[in-house]
């Protein structure tokens, strides 16, 4: 932690501002990418440019997981603030603790065993592993 402390006291106070000329830019922002989390993993495994690359990807490896959408230069804590319809958080939580555990619980697609949520192979697969698992029980 301190040698964060010390590494941003040595930052110009511009930092991080070189090309945002106006703020406001931000605010309209529509692109997206798509980062997707394993089950069970820590961090993203994958980020992409489309839903569709994504798909591709991710049923090409039978993975099992969630495809999440964000906003490029444009956190969902923000949009929501904006918006006015941040949820309700206890007192005394400061801002900074929020921002950090704050999901927006946006746009995001389930797979399992490389199948997209929603569609008939996903029910019928995960039919399938219920049945297995009870039957794994009853063993």
């Amino acid at each position: 932690m301190r040698k964060i402390q010390r590494w941003l006291r040595n930052q110009p106070d511009n930092f991080g501002d070189q090309d945002d000329e106006d703020d406001s830019s931000t605010m309209n922002n529509s692109t997206k990418i798509y980062a997707f989390h394993g089950t069970g993993s820590r961090y993203a495994n994958a980020v992409f440019s489309s839903v569709t690359v994504a798909t591709q990807w991710i049923t090409r490896h039978k993975l099992t997981g969630l495809l999440t959408a964000y906003y490029v230069d444009d956190p969902g804590y923000d949009r929501k603030k904006r918006a006015g319809n941040l949820p309700k958080f206890k007192q005394g939580n400061d801002e900074s603790s929020i921002i950090q555990w704050y999901v927006d619980g946006g746009e995001h697609v389930h797979y399992f065993l490389g199948i997209q949520e929603g569609t008939p192979e996903f029910e019928d697969a995960a039919e399938a592993w219920d049945r297995a698992q009870e039957h794994a029980e009853d063993s």
